[in-house]
């Protein structure tokens, strides 16, 4: 009891602890709750105002929908307990109506679950988009791409002054090549205005996707570059586009530049040959090096075969010497075990003698004390039978003298019925006189009051039930 007492004041210190941390930290996040609406206000203050009315936004969607599933659940346990009450009355049942009421409700749980189904496939859907913009966000920052897409107040002027050094610098050039870098010096370089890293996942999806349903193309990419909009991403597209076309075509003028440039330097420049034993000289010496090469790397790769050699036959002598090692330590386990298995061998073999000593011995006793108690018992029984026969026969005796008296009591009684007649007849007015004992009780109760009037002078007053005037004479 005084266990169990500890036990419950124990639960009960326990409850009352968590009770006290849960209320601290509710206070602590309600704390920093304020702190951070203070601070959010102060800093960003635009911001907060979009998160702000969007988390009321959400508060208010989803008091709404928890209020459409009260409404739901409460018209299923309404309809459940209709059909429970008309079971109950199991005389008077209206089959179509309880039919009526389990389709309803079968219905109303179907078209419930079916738009519980579509919502959470919506959140699962916003919950994977939302996933790829984090994931997107946090590569871009870890990459350190905080560049904007938009163009900076002089956007116009450096991109006519860009022009005109590019026209000047690439003059003598093809006009291919001056087509490219001049749209690329309109177009805000390489990545066509937008950072390194929403160009490289474009780039990344756009090589993967398939060119023939570049339609799809835009909405598959939006989770995957956040902060751009499917106008954006369809205009970088057709910049991208351009871009590979102007690209082929430099590549290709390019390789026609090369071409014509070559065949110009074989026209117009020769070739001096050099002299054949000076090429011989050369090619002897180079032979020679390569050779003293050869033999250095074949020496020291015979040096590494050994220096290998040793250390593999080290290695297997020691293994060998360890493999000994535990072999003697398993040999010499085995013989401990066996020594200690015939140890135990003759401790049974011991136990099991001492036992069986013990067994008989107590046999032997327990045959004994038999023996010495049925001499016993065989010497009393004569007693006992004695003593019963004469209990036995002082009872029959009695039983015969109550059986003789009850004779001669009926004898008797015989008797004096022929001698006295017995004539009794009714008297129906004895029931309302006092008996004897009443009448003396009252005459000791008179005297011991001194008077010498009689409370049987007088007719005796039984108490009745009250009758109406009106319904005296009636009857």
């Amino acid at each position: 009891m005084e266990f169990k007492s500890f036990i419950e004041s124990r639960e009960e210190l326990k409850k009352q602890s968590l009770i006290k941390d849960v209320t601290n930290l509710d206070y602590r996040i309600n704390s920093l709750e304020e702190q951070k609406r203070v601070i959010v206000k102060s800093d960003f203050r635009s911001e907060f105002v979009q998160l702000d009315n969007l988390s009321n936004s959400l508060s208010k969607d989803r008091m709404d929908h928890f209020k459409y599933i009260k409404t739901i659940l409460s018209k299923v346990a309404a309809n459940v307990n209709r059909v429970g009450m008309e079971l109950k009355d199991m005389r008077n049942i209206n089959k179509d109506f309880i039919k009526q009421l389990i389709n309803d409700i079968d219905a109303t749980t179907s078209k419930f679950k079916e738009e519980q189904r579509k919502i959470y496939e919506d959140l699962i859907r916003e919950d994977k988009q939302l996933t790829l913009e984090i994931e997107a966000i946090s590569g871009k920052i870890e990459s350190g791409n905080f560049t904007k897409s938009s163009k900076g107040p002089d956007s116009t002027s450096l991109s006519s002054r860009s022009h005109s050094l590019v026209s000047s610098a690439n003059a003598n050039l093809p006009q291919e090549i001056i087509d490219f870098d001049r749209f690329l010096v309109e177009s805000q370089g390489l990545n066509g205005g937008w950072d390194q890293y929403d160009h490289s996942m474009f780039v990344k999806h756009y090589n993967r996707f398939n060119k023939n349903k570049l339609d799809e193309f835009p909405e598959i990419l939006l989770p995957h570059v956040p902060g751009r909009s499917l106008e954006q991403i369809n205009e970088h597209l057709a910049w991208y586009q351009q871009y590979l076309q102007l690209l082929d075509r430099k590549k290709q003028a390019i390789t026609q530049w090369k071409e014509c440039k070559i065949s110009k330097s074989e026209e117009s420049t020769f070739i001096e040959e050099e002299d054949d034993e000076t090429k011989s000289k050369k090619e002897e010496a180079r032979r020679l090096k390569q050779e003293e090469i050869q033999k250095e790397k074949a020496a020291k790769l015979q040096e590494w075969k050994e220096k290998m050699r040793l250390e593999d036959e080290a290695a297997a002598e020691q293994k060998r010497q360890e493999e000994n090692k535990k072999r003697e330590a398993k040999e010499n386990e085995n013989k401990r075990r066996a020594i200690l298995r015939e140890m135990v061998k003759d401790y049974k073999h011991q136990r099991k003698e001492t036992e069986e000593f013990i067994a008989l011995e107590n046999e032997v006793k327990a045959d004994a004390v038999a023996e010495h108690r049925k001499g016993l018992n065989s010497s009393r029984m004569t007693e006992f039978w004695e003593r019963d026969l004469a209990k036995m026969a002082e009872k029959r005796e009695k039983q015969w003298q109550q059986a003789v008296e009850e004779e001669r009591k009926q004898e008797r009684l015989e008797r004096l019925k022929d001698k006295v007649p017995v004539v009794v007849e009714r008297d129906p007015t004895r029931l309302m006189r006092p008996t004897k004992v009443y009448e003396e009780r009252v005459k000791a109760k008179w005297a011991e009051s001194g008077s010498n009037s009689s409370i049987l002078s007088g007719p005796v007053k039984v108490q009745h039930r009250a009758v109406p005037t009106w319904r005296a004479n009636i009857g």
